[in-house]
């Protein structure tokens, strides 16, 4: 488990699958900016049941550090098809929404930046945040991602198209450890 300040991030077992299927398919916890996944708690045991390599994706249940209850998921994967190229990831987390606005999320995406920088041979941490959000460009920003651009409708949300903004985190801006949790609120 990654341990902060207040959570951890517990990796997603097969266990987890009903809690996937009923969180990742409800409108309510996907909130304006998301679609939902429509895949069943026996479609995610299937998934769970190989081990992802660690390089290529990762998948976690944010979980409160005292109470070990579920606050959100969080995780990674790589979108490129050269990774022996393109060594970047993309990051992406999802509070639940009876533990929304209480910095979770900045929390979240900080300890793993860390334990992606300090663990895997990547240079690039990206993320994708639908235009008009806010609260998660502010969230990026927070944990030291730039916005790069705009991606015109490159997904769909509830049947129409969204543009994104693509914000990124390199490991040089990250430097080190010790540098980027000075330079940052506690986790």
């Amino acid at each position: 488990m990654v341990r902060g300040r207040r959570l951890g991030l517990k990796e997603v077992t097969r266990a987890d699958a009903q809690l996937l299927a009923d969180w990742l398919g409800d409108e309510d916890f996907a909130g304006p900016f998301l679609d939902v996944w429509s895949v069943t708690a026996k479609q995610w045991e299937q998934m769970l049941s190989v081990p992802w390599p660690a390089a290529e994706a990762g998948l976690f249940l944010i979980r409160d550090s005292v109470t070990d209850e579920p606050l959100g998921l969080t995780g990674y994967f790589n979108p490129f098809t050269r990774p022996d190229l393109y060594k970047g990831l993309e990051l992406w987390v999802q509070v639940h929404p009876r533990f929304r606005e209480r910095g979770l999320a900045v929390e979240t995406t900080c300890l793993l930046v860390n334990h992606l920088f300090t663990t895997l041979d990547v240079t690039r941490l990206q993320a994708f945040i639908t235009v008009g959000h806010d609260v998660s460009c502010r969230g990026a920003e927070a944990v030291g991602m730039q916005r790069e651009g705009v991606c015109r409708g490159i997904t769909s949300i509830r049947g129409h198209r969204a543009d994104m903004y693509l914000y990124s985190l390199l490991r040089s801006d990250w430097v080190s450890e010790e540098v980027y949790r000075r330079n940052r609120h506690p986790f």
